[in-house]
This record gives C-alpha cells, sequence and structure tokens, in this order.
C-alpha cells in the first residue's frame, strides 16, 4: 500500500495549517485586546492554552463586556466561535 502524500495533498495540508494558525492568533490577539493594553500580559496568559481553552476564555472575556454595561454583541460572538469551535474539531477528528 502506497501511503506517500502528492504534491496537492501537501499543498492542501499547509494551507489547512496556515488558515488554523491565523484563526488562532486572531483569537489570540483579540483575548489580548480585551485582557490588558499590555500585550505581553495576554501573551503570558494565553501562551500554554490550546484553542478550546482560548475559545472559552474568549467568549468569557467578551460577556463580561456586556455585564459591565459596554455594547457587545454576545450573541454574534457565541455563533462565530461556535463555528470555529466546529471547524477545529472536524479537522482533528
Amino acid at each position: 500500500m502506497d501511503t506517500s502524500m502528492t504534491n496537492d495533498h501537501l499543498v492542501s495540508l499547509g494551507g489547512i495549517t496556515v488558515e488554523y494558525a491565523r484563526l488562532e492568533h486572531f483569537i489570540s490577539e483579540f483575548i489580548w485586546a480585551l485582557i490588558a493594553s499590555d500585550r505581553r500580559i495576554g501573551e503570558t496568559i494565553t501562551a500554554r492554552l490550546g484553542f478550546r481553552a482560548r475559545a472559552t476564555l474568549l467568549r468569557a472575556l467578551f460577556h463580561m463586556l456586556s455585564l459591565s454595561g459596554i455594547p457587545a454583541d454576545v450573541d454574534s460572538l457565541d455563533v462565530i466561535v461556535t463555528q470555529a469551535e466546529t471547524a477545529v474539531q472536524s479537522g482533528t477528528t
């Protein structure tokens, strides 16, 4: 049985990897902005968190905005984060 990957497979895998990294970085940047003006604080908090933990933290921080009287569309964020979690989960199983 030949299990070697073609160039097309490798290109596709590379594209998926890059997009996953971009998504994870975007979520991290959003978290950092919500936590503190000093980015290093947010980086320290999220450094060892996996994707699911980052998504959970983002939701919690975003929901906190509306609880603090700051307008935030938490329903839309929940939909977007759920879609991202579903995409990541389907790609890892």
